[in-house]
């Protein structure tokens, strides 16, 4: 696997093991390191994060010259497939609501303007009550009713 090592810039950085990672060129070693591979482009890719799923090269060239990398595309691709699913329908009622009161905290002259204490608290509530929804907690229907009310 090629790398650049952040010490001595070189491309050759070869993995000892799945935590610690050796430069030859400059004895350097990465630690407590992590060898993934890109869910957007395949890539390997070295990370502290055991979390991480995407890698920092660039995906993307725009005509304009801006760049996106795979970080930046790979979680929204991921969010707008779950839209796109069928079962999915609270998770797209969640998110037109959240726009809809997003655009009241925006628009200063709408009648139903909110402020931004306002719009965080209904945000966090509205979590919770989709979480509830999803596990079956509470009826979609009572989950829509509380959705329009607000």
């Amino acid at each position: 696997m090629k790398q650049y090592c952040p010490h001595c810039k070189t491309d050759f950085i070869f993995k000892t093991n799945k935590i610690n990672i050796f430069c030859p060129n400059c004895g350097c070693g990465i630690k407590n390191s992590h060898i993934k591979i890109c869910q957007l482009c395949g890539s390997e890719f070295v990370s502290k994060n055991t979390k991480a799923l995407y890698c920092n090269r660039i995906a993307r060239e725009y005509e304009n010259g801006e760049t996106r990398t795979c970080k930046e595309i790979g979680p929204m691709n991921n969010y707008v497939k779950r839209l796109q699913e069928e079962d999915n329908v609270l998770l797209m009622l969640y998110r037109k609501y959240y726009r809809k009161m997003h655009a009241r905290q925006i628009a200063k002259t709408v009648e139903k303007h909110i402020d931004n204490q306002q719009f965080k608290d209904w945000s966090k509530e509205a979590k919770i009550k989709l979480k509830q929804t999803q596990n079956g907690e509470i009826t979609q229907e009572d989950f829509l009713k509380w959705l329009k009310e607000a």
